[in-house]
């Protein structure tokens, strides 16, 4: 985004509706702490004017910019931008009608993140709506790696381990992001913090993993807090 930068050019807007889409998931599935009910995408294409083949000053292609009096965190790019409206481009009117050929519309690259999104999904969408039960389910199953990981951290003061110190940090921290999707059940980017740590069967976190980790997990909290 900026002064000069086309809209179908800059890449923070499919990042800014992808990040609203994730928090629209995570909502979706807070079972009785839910707060959303859905989205959707404002709007389909920009601006009608946009097309209008008799402005006098046609946007064949929409400069970017921040207006002064439109800031803050509700526009992707952190203002109100006049190039971007819409996951696609306006069209002259004229070329509208029965009879007529299929409108052709320059793709944004905030329709390919809707894109990909949209395609991740079921036709049902069965995956985004989680029951109470089930979410108990998850977090049963969170509370009870909980308690393993606290009883090996217990177990370590007793008996003597190959690499206990990398050992006990990896425990230290895994029980730092178990507790946070104990909070967040249902969060796939915890989720993913958590499988990373564990995919390789290795129980060892050096200092420099510790700190990316640990980066990683606050961040991703501190977008979970409301206004995050």
């Amino acid at each position: 985004m900026g002064v000069g930068q086309p809209y179908f050019a800059a890449q923070p807007v499919a990042t800014f509706l992808t990040t609203q889409w994730d928090r629209i998931k995570a909502n979706l599935k807070a079972g009785s702490n839910q707060v959303c009910a859905g989205g959707f995408i404002f709007d389909w294409c920009d601006e009608y004017w946009k097309g209008d083949p008799d402005n006098p000053n046609p946007p064949v292609v929409q400069l970017g910019g921040p207006a002064a009096g439109f800031q803050g965190g509700a526009f992707a790019g952190g203002y109100w931008d006049e190039a971007g409206f819409g996951v696609t481009s306006a069209v002259d009117q004229s070329t509208y009608g029965q009879g007529k050929p299929n409108i052709s519309r320059r793709l944004f690259k905030g329709y390919t993140a809707v894109k990909t999104f949209y395609n991740a999904s079921s036709e049902s969408g069965d995956e985004l709506y989680l029951t109470g039960a089930q979410i108990a389910a998850i977090q049963s199953d969170i509370q009870e790696e909980i308690h393993n990981d606290r009883k090996e951290l217990k177990e370590l003061r007793q008996i003597d381990v190959l690499h206990e110190v990398s050992v006990r940090r990896w425990l230290q921290v895994r029980l730092q992001v178990l507790h946070a999707r104990l909070a967040y059940p249902t969060d796939e980017v915890l989720e993913q913090i958590d499988e990373n740590m564990t995919d390789d069967g290795q129980t060892l976190l050096s200092k420099g993993e510790k700190r990316s980790t640990l980066a990683e997990l606050c961040a991703r909290l501190a977008e979970l807090q409301p206004g995050g």
